[in-house]
């Protein structure tokens, strides 16, 4: 299991930031994996991301949602799991938006051990900054809120 904890400053609003990031819906635009995601009920989605391994399916489920100062995700089935908890506070003009993710990607990821940390670090690092991008330039970003 691989856990990484990361923080970025949004310069908008708690409310705007979960009501963006919070929706699964999104995240095609702003976490470079996610290629695609559909809602097959209320709090559940299909995810279709493409990792270095090839294209991964999973099912993947709001388990909380606090609006708007916390949301968490996870998968209920296919590789990767992991569980994402994100947290959002407010901080004057801006949010501060905190991540604490764990991660199983599995056997080669013990070989790799660091290795696998790092890139994954990176990755969800890349991420942050795209959502801040989005959200700190587009007036109205594109996508849905959060219900």
């Amino acid at each position: 299991m691989i856990v990484i904890d990361a923080k970025i400053r949004i310069e908008r609003d708690v409310a705007a930031v979960f009501g963006y990031a919070a929706n699964p819906e999104n995240f095609p635009a702003w976490n470079s994996a996610v290629t695609a995601v559909r809602p097959t009920s209320r709090s559940t989605y299909l995810m279709t991301r493409q990792l270095p391994t090839g294209a991964a399916t999973n099912e993947l489920q709001v388990v909380a949602s606090e609006s708007p100062t916390r949301f968490s995700i996870e998968t209920t089935s296919g590789p990767t799991p992991f569980h994402y908890e994100y947290t959002l506070d407010d901080d004057g003009d801006a949010t501060v938006l905190r991540l604490h993710a764990r991660a199983d990607l599995g056997p080669l990821a013990e070989v790799l051990g660091p290795l696998a940390r790092h890139g994954l670090g990176r990755g969800i690092g890349a991420n942050l900054e795209a959502l801040k991008h989005i959200l700190e330039h587009e007036p109205s970003p594109r996508g849905r809120s959060a219900t």
